[in-house]
């Protein structure tokens, strides 16, 4: 089945351990790669997320899906891995101290499920790569800031 990852960084004008308390807000997720509807969310005994449910636009219909932490480094990486019915991959998150802000790195790979999905992966990762790093700077901002709403 095809394949594709994205990958994109920015800095946060933020210390690292503030950035890495925004990445534990569900919300947080919303902003990238067209999830909406953050739901049921998880968390470890540290506090940190492990999980949650989320519906995402695929083709110009919205799909169910799941989240799940596959890796950890507290303070400064985090994976999910994402299943749909259509799609699955994972999305990395690293962070590093950079002077007095943090610079986030975030990988997205994605892969088609089934051959009807495989047809349409050059629309759909068209679509992915034509927002993608904007969305990553959206995904940064609103790890800082709780008032920034996932469309902002």
């Amino acid at each position: 089945m095809p394949r594709q990852t994205f990958m994109h960084r920015v800095l946060a004008p933020a210390e690292p351990a503030r950035v890495w308390r925004g990445l534990q807000r569900p919300e947080s997720w919303g902003r990238i790669g067209g999830v909406r509807n953050i739901e049921q969310p998880t968390f470890d005994e540290s506090g940190d997320l492990t999980g949650y449910r989320f519906t995402v636009d695929l083709g110009g219909n919205s799909h169910f899906g799941v989240a799940r932490r596959s890796a950890i480094t507290p303070g400064s990486r985090v994976s999910m891995t994402i299943d749909t019915d259509l799609m699955a991959g994972e999305i990395d998150v690293q962070l590093e101290p950079s002077e007095d802000q943090t610079a986030v790195t975030v990988a997205m790979t994605i892969e088609s499920k089934g051959f009807m999905t495989a047809m349409l992966f050059p629309v759909i990762t068209g679509a992915i790569a034509s927002g993608f790093n904007d969305e990553v700077s959206r995904f940064a901002r609103g790890m800082i800031d709780d008032r920034i709403s996932p469309e902002s």
